[in-house]
């Protein structure tokens, strides 16, 4: 078969351009299995350890449709040698007898200038008829040349990182690198990664957008030409175990291989390679904060399900001020949740730091907790946190244990003792009252609590809230007496209505007042009708018959 030279040279399968395993799979290709090379985008001339993706085309020169199409995933292009450490790209589109691929591959040069050879050749995965075909691709004597600028370069102009950390030391540094390749870098296609053997050491600022989004790495978000330079903005952690180490970063496009990526620029050397050394610390840590359990407020055992505010203070032990206004925003700190699952207490799982916290100052992190519904010791533990503020985790961990307890005494409960709903009239004024006693083990304070309606619509009388005007001591009981008006129609209503707490994260508690009220509409028309007591011709109270013609 005639094949087709485009500045290639096309070889037989000769022994040396060839691994053994090649040598010995050949013959297990599919029947009629056949492909030659179209073109190829190898360079002519590398630097060492550059990584670059080049295009090879290769068509399928198979004996006959259908049999011998290339299916998606079915087929590779295999290097036939290890010089240049060539990914081996799978067949994305099916490509039939005829018809061409182009296989994007990542080729790494040798790390030691000289001339080297690249071989490749099509490759069936088939598990029954695993093997090379068809031409081998062979670019000879590609030449590795000290000093060359690569397509895709990195070089540190300057950083802030270290040389010194303590176990588990959280530090915000500046790593300001330049273009040197010849390729401009495009808008958040590139990120500094790590390049350190154990993946994590130092941890990570960011995660790499979006196709790589499970690498940890700081994004490169600006368009940045060659020649120009990138200041990368990240938080790192020292490793807990004290030792020498070295943080080490590299260049990283994320951009697939099969659509022009490189992944890693180079693995000749490290765009930053600094030495570390971790020590047990003979000061303080930058952010370090220390858990205050006189001053603060968590309950030791709690009902399931129950709701609770707790208070935890936090005093900043650290060097630096704690950055807060209130809001979980960028630049703040937080109090946040570091239990598992991060809701085991409900799902306020972070607190905002009100205001600034000055290095020995502390600060109260309140909240409501609502204990798991099983029953056992729960670990509330929450931590200080900072990523907007570059800080990340930091500090003790609040070593705090709940005990959820069936049937514990609630710090807010309630209980109905007496209700009064009078027969009613529509839209006719008249008065309820509520005997409700402190069930819970929390005082109830005057101003604060109140009685709420909890009836469907909650206007259904047109009071909704009765405030408590008076405290009352848990076992006492106080009586509600507030004016109401009849619904619109005339029927039978519940009349529900329930203790509330002032912080709305616990709010309604406690027991719902039972009973129902009939409202009449024919109170007022001098007959006494169903349910009437009385009907003195009117609905004014206070002559002997009321305004829901009952007697008085």
């Amino acid at each position: 078969m005639k094949r087709l030279a485009v500045v290639l040279l096309l070889v037989a399968c000769a022994p040396d351009a060839r691994d053994a395993h090649d040598s010995t799979t050949a013959a297990l290709a599919p029947a009629g299995s056949d492909a030659a090379f179209a073109s190829h985008s190898v360079p002519a001339v590398l630097a060492p350890g550059e990584r670059v993706n080049v295009s090879v085309v290769a068509t399928n020169t198979g004996a006959t449709a259908g049999v011998n199409d290339w299916g998606v995933g079915g087929y590779a292009l295999y290097q036939q040698n290890t010089t240049f450490r060539a990914t081996a790209p799978r067949v994305l589109t099916a490509t039939p007898v005829g018809g061409s691929h182009d296989f994007r591959v990542v080729i790494t040069a040798p790390t030691s200038t000289g001339a080297y050879d690249f071989a490749a050749r099509v490759h069936s995965l088939d598990l029954a008829a695993r093997g090379d075909f068809g031409d081998t691709l062979v670019v000879p004597s590609i030449q590795v040349v000290a000093n060359r600028r690569p397509q895709w370069g990195c070089a540190l102009v300057s950083h802030d990182v270290p040389a010194a950390m303590a176990p588990d030391e959280i530090r915000v540094v500046h790593v300001t690198v330049r273009n040197v390749g010849t390729a401009d870098w495009a808008t958040g296609a590139h990120c500094l990664r790590s390049t350190n053997p154990v993946a994590g050491t130092f941890g990570a600022s960011a995660i790499c957008p979006p196709n790589d989004a499970a690498v940890p790495g700081s994004p490169q978000g600006t368009a940045l030409d060659a020649g120009a330079s990138h200041t990368f903005t990240m938080t790192i952690r020292a490793p807990v175990t004290p030792g020498a180490y070295r943080f080490r970063r590299q260049m990283y496009e994320i951009t697939p291989w099969s659509r022009g990526g490189v992944a890693y620029f180079s693995t000749a050397a490290d765009c930053i390679d600094v030495a570390v050394d971790v020590a047990d610390p003979t000061g303080p840590f930058p952010y370090d904060a220390a858990f205050d359990a006189a001053n603060s407020a968590v309950p030791a055992t709690m009902a399931p399900g129950e709701r609770r505010v707790v208070s935890v203070r936090m005093t900043n032990v650290g060097t630096a001020t704690w950055p807060g206004d209130g809001t979980v925003s960028a630049g703040r700190t937080i109090l946040r949740s570091v239990s598992s699952p991060l809701d085991r207490f409900g799902p306020n799982t972070t607190v905002p730091t009100a205001a600034p916290v000055f290095p020995g100052a502390s600060a109260d992190y309140a909240w409501v907790v609502t204990a798991p519904s099983n029953v056992g010791a729960h670990a509330l533990a929450f931590q200080m946190y900072g990523a907007f503020t570059g800080a990340g985790y930091f500090g003790e961990v609040t070593p705090v244990t709940i005990d959820v307890v069936a049937g514990a005494p609630r710090a807010h409960d309630a209980d109905v003792s007496a209700v009064d709903f009078p027969v009613m009239s529509p839209l006719r004024p008249e008065v309820f009252m509520v005997v409700m006693r402190n069930r819970g083990t929390a005082p109830w304070i005057a101003g604060q609590y109140a009685l709420v309606s909890t009836n469907t619509p909650s206007n259904l009388y047109g009071t909704t809230v009765v405030p408590l005007d008076v405290d009352v001591a848990p076992g006492a009981s106080h009586t509600f007496t507030f004016a109401v008006r009849g619904p619109q129609s005339a029927g039978t209503y519940a009349s529900r209505w329930r203790m509330r707490h002032p912080n709305s994260g616990v709010g309604a508690f406690g027991d719902t007042s039972p009973g129902a009220v009939l409202v009449l509409a024919t109170c007022g028309n001098q007959q006494l009708d169903t349910n009437e007591q009385c009907d003195d011709g009117n609905t004014a109270g206070g002559d002997g018959c009321s305004s829901g013609c009952q007697l008085e």
